[in-house]
């Protein structure tokens, strides 16, 4: 069954990565698939699916390539990836879904 469609004013996403947290919530990232071509631009986002099935956007900013999506072994931090930055982010709090970003390893 269908739950939510994925950025429906967006045509040039769609769904790239995704994981469940340790919680079994659902978290997908998005994929530009004309950042190659647009002059590279930030439009997806990554969601959060909870468990009522409620729909959260949890960044506040947008990306081009949502990629390896994971967690801490606590479930407090979620770490991603928007591939063409090359830079691995940590978000701290995570289940506080407007958790902010922290910089990770190798930035």
């Amino acid at each position: 069954r269908r739950i939510a469609p994925f950025e429906p004013h967006l045509p040039t996403t769609r769904m790239n990565d995704g994981r469940c947290d340790r919680q079994g919530r659902f978290v997908v990232g998005g994929y530009n698939e004309a950042h190659n071509t647009d002059g590279g631009r930030a439009i997806s986002g990554v969601y959060r699916v909870d468990t009522d099935l409620t729909l959260i956007e949890l960044l506040d900013y947008k990306v081009r390539v949502a990629n390896t999506i994971c967690f801490s072994l606590d479930g407090c931090t979620m770490y991603f990836c928007d591939s063409p930055t090359k830079r691995i982010m940590a978000y701290d709090n995570y289940n506080e879904h407007a958790a902010e970003p922290s910089p990770g390893p190798g930035t």
